[in-house]
This record gives C-alpha cells, sequence and structure tokens, in this order.
C-alpha cells in the first residue's frame, strides 16, 4: 500500500496505510472455543508481610513494643523471603510498612521508659530534700 490514495473508496487505516475498499488490515483471529482467556494475576503476598504490616500498625497503637519487635522480625523475614523468590512473591512495600511502624514503637517505648525513669529520679531527688534527710 501506499502513502498516498489510490482512488474513490480507497481508505486511510490506523497504520498509516491506505487500503482498497474490498480489504482491511490484518487483525488477530478470534479465540477459538478451546482458548480460554488468562489475565494477567499479580504475585502472591508473603504472608510474614501482612502479619509484620498488622504487627505495626497494633504496636502503633495499642501494644508498644509488644508488638514492634514481632512486627520488626516478620517484616525483615518477609522481604529476604521475597527477596529469594526471584519475583514470584509481593508484599515489599507492606514488610517495609510493618518495619518502620515496629521501629517507631519501639523507639516510643524506649522514650517513654526513659522518661518515667527520669521523672522518678527526679521526683525522688526533691522529695528527699524536702524532708530533710
Amino acid at each position: 500500500m501506499s502513502d498516498s490514495s489510490q482512488g474513490e473508496g480507497w481508505w486511510l487505516a490506523s497504520d498509516g496505510k491506505w487500503y482498497p475498499p474490498t480489504s482491511s488490515p490484518a487483525s488477530p483471529p478470534p479465540p477459538s472455543m478451546g482458548q480460554v482467556y488468562n489475565p494477567a494475576t499479580a504475585a502472591p503476598t508473603a504472608n510474614e508481610a501482612v502479619w509484620s504490616l498488622v504487627l505495626g500498625i497494633l504496636s502503633l497503637v495499642m501494644c508498644g513494643f509488644l508488638a514492634g519487635i514481632p512486627a520488626v522480625i516478620l517484616g525483615n523475614n518477609a522481604k529476604r523471603k521475597i527477596a529469594t523468590s526471584g519475583g514470584t512473591m509481593g508484599g515489599g512495600g507492606l514488610a517495609t510498612a510493618g518495619i518502620v511502624m515496629g521501629w517507631i514503637s519501639i523507639g516510643f517505648t524506649v522514650a517513654a521508659i526513659g522518661i518515667f525513669v527520669i521523672l522518678i529520679a527526679v521526683g525522688s531527688s526533691s522529695s528527699s530534700g524536702a524532708l530533710g534527710l
């Protein structure tokens, strides 16, 4: 086919070529009755990644480091498993989120314990000074 119109009834197709009135561009044949449409599926998510995320959320909401430590451990295990799967497993973002939330809750817990110890030390020294001991 050429770049210019060939005459009456010729038409310009989306591929940029002119076709006579009786022809059409080649199109793939319709699927036969035996073929089944199989859409692409996403890689399954690692269970450890999901549990890391759940425990990370729980650690920030109510459980502190009791859920934060397992969130970090499971998240690291999940990331290792995902990396060695060769792309057949997903959930790396979930694992990372669980690890980050776990470390944040561990940090908050350590800071809270440190502040509590300081307040007790300051409170006991000021109360002993007031009693004249």
